[in-house]
């Protein structure tokens, strides 16, 4: 064995002898109970500690559901698959919308069922698009389908503009 232990387990008694003195727990609990740490108080100190920790964990859940949010939204704006046709899908919609609401505002000799059937004939032609940007999926370097969905893009307008100045004369001739 080690010296030391030796000489702990020969001279046990020394180390024995520090004992408190008479009534040192009594005095002890008895300064315990004077401080004032009850059993209220005790309890009140931990229901604060857990409603802090359920507000720190809330901030925390709420800053983190915040930051997910804004990945999955930079996600979504970088899902274009080609830079210039989503500059040009985003100038030729908010045209289209332009002409949209013109053509709903038009007359077209009173006849409301006409109108209806046009805007219905321009929506559904967007669906072409739409199979478009299926087959673009799948070949994202394709440069013909990208051509072809700005020219169909340019068609639309063309057409709905040509929608709009035939309607426009045939409405000032008859007034």
């Amino acid at each position: 064995m080690k010296p030391v232990d030796d000489f702990f387990r020969d001279n046990r008694e020394l180390f024995d002898a520090d004992d408190p003195p008479e009534g040192h727990f009594n005095r002890f609990y008895e300064k315990l109970k004077a401080s004032g740490s009850s059993g209220k108080t005790r309890i009140l100190t931990m229901v604060l500690k857990i409603a802090a920790v359920v507000v720190i964990g809330l901030f925390l859940s709420a800053l983190l559901y915040k930051g997910l949010s804004l990945y999955q939204s930079a996600l979504a704006e970088d899902s274009c698959l080609n830079t210039e046709l989503c500059e040009a899908e985003d100038f030729y919609s908010k045209q289209a919308e332009t002409y949209y609401r013109r053509i709903e505002k038009m007359p077209f000799a009173n006849d409301p069922q006409s109108r209806n059937e046009i805007l219905k004939e321009l929506r559904e032609m967007d669906a072409q698009v739409v199979g478009m940007k299926e087959d673009l999926k799948q070949n994202p370097n394709d440069e013909r389908i990208i051509h072809t969905i700005i020219n169909y893009y340019q068609e639309k307008i063309d057409l709905m503009d040509m929608i709009i100045t035939r309607t426009s004369v045939s409405s000032n001739a008859i007034l």
